[in-house]
């Protein structure tokens, strides 16, 4: 009884021979009892003490170097600081001290992260004091550079600290409306200002940086064209030109009459070009008078251009279209008693026709003019001779795999 595992063997061994003696709602109680007790007993066997885990993670650290163990160092350490419980509980005991270990490191490493991200008082009084000599005037790239190498930090750190100067020494004045006209008129004389100029205007009203970055951004909001008439203006000549994309030219003109910018203009006629127009009866006429014309095949993409204009659909309405009436115009009709034969099966003689045709031809699959004659002859639709042809193909090449 002093050893763990005659405890833990004892006790299952009144549970399992005894069950009878116990009621059913007393058998799961015994059972998280003698659990409750190996456990305790095993704990309490398998401590340290803190001086030794002290001089295990020691060890670990400084001359191991948290590396894998062999199986033959792991006992010596058990034996050498009296650890019970077998190889599980020096696992479990690592692992405990690899989990401290990567905790203090992230600990360490987000304090050093915070040092580094903040200027020192000394760097920020340097800063001020060398933005005082530039009247808190726009820091070009090359005097930007000249801190950065001065302070040894990163540049979104630095230019955060530049942002911050400027609010807290910008002079905030009054935003009136004889100062908004003298911005309108100003920014009517210089629609693209330099640095100069932004500089020369702020110290004729005395107002911040900020400020005319803000007055300037709403005026240029307010001269904006009509985004609705503009869009007005794309969709009829979209509709006039059959929903084609404009050239180069015209593209041109379209941005000089609808003042917009090219990646609006852009955007507009992207939408435009794939707005749905209204399926009529004339545009499905017209597209199943030219399948008719052109033995129901698909139209390349001049055809199909000029079906477009023709139609006035978009481009997917003219692909679901051309796909209906050609499905529909390859069924046979529904009245005759021989269609509705060879819809329903197909006939050996059909099979022997399309054999003989696949060996008279070195059985290659037919091309679309050959296909439709043999349609024409064999009264299939186009779906039934195909997978016929494939069929027969399929089997030929079974039965002469080894010749």
């Amino acid at each position: 009884e002093n050893t763990t595992q005659s405890v833990f063997t004892m006790s299952r061994m009144f549970l399992s021979v005894c069950p009878p003696l116990l009621c059913e709602s007393c058998q799961p109680l015994a059972w998280n009892i003698s659990t409750l007790f190996f456990c305790k007993h095993q704990a309490r066997h398998s401590s340290l003490s803190q001086l030794n885990i002290q001089k295990l993670r020691h060890e670990l650290d400084n001359h191991f170097q948290w590396r894998y163990l062999s199986r033959d160092e792991k006992w010596k350490l058990m034996e050498k600081y009296d650890i019970r419980g077998g190889i599980r509980e020096f696992n479990r005991l690592v692992s405990i001290f690899r989990k401290d270990r990567r905790a203090e490191d992230s600990r360490l490493n987000a304090k050093r992260k915070r040092e580094t991200s903040r200027f020192t008082i000394e760097q920020r009084s340097t800063l001020e004091a060398f933005m005082k000599e530039k009247k808190f005037e726009r820091l070009t790239p090359s005097e930007r550079d000249q801190l950065q190498d001065i302070f040894e930090c990163d540049r979104r750190l630095l230019n955060r600290e530049i942002s911050r100067m400027y609010a807290r020494h910008a002079k905030v004045g009054i935003i009136n409306r004889e100062v908004k006209e003298k911005i309108r008129q100003w920014m009517h004389d210089h629609p693209y200002p330099t640095s100069e100029q932004r500089a020369e205007i702020r110290s004729k009203l005395n107002i911040s940086p900020q400020q005319l970055s803000m007055q300037l951004f709403l005026l240029r909001q307010k001269n904006t064209p009509n985004t609705k008439q503009s869009r007005t203006l794309i969709r009829l000549w979209m509709l006039q030109n059959h929903r084609r994309m404009p050239t180069e030219q015209e593209r041109l003109q379209m941005q000089h009459s609808t003042q917009l910018s090219s990646t609006d203009l852009s955007v507009h006629l992207h939408t435009q070009s794939q707005a749905f127009g209204k399926i009529t009866q004339d545009a499905k006429q017209i597209i199943f008078d030219w399948l008719q014309h052109h033995s129901n095949r698909a139209p390349n993409s001049e055809e199909r251009r000029v079906l477009l204009q023709k139609t006035g659909l978009s481009s997917r309405q003219l692909s679901m279209q051309l796909y209906n009436l050609r499905q529909k115009a390859e069924e046979p009709n529904e009245s005759n008693h021989t269609h509705k034969q060879s819809r329903a099966s197909i006939s050996e003689d059909t099979k022997k026709a399309l054999l003989q045709w696949l060996g008279s031809h070195n059985w290659r699959l037919p091309s679309p003019e050959e296909k439709s004659a043999l349609q024409k002859d064999t009264l299939l639709t186009r779906t039934q001779l195909t997978n016929q042809l494939h069929y027969l193909k399929r089997k030929h090449a079974f039965f002469h795999r080894f010749e």
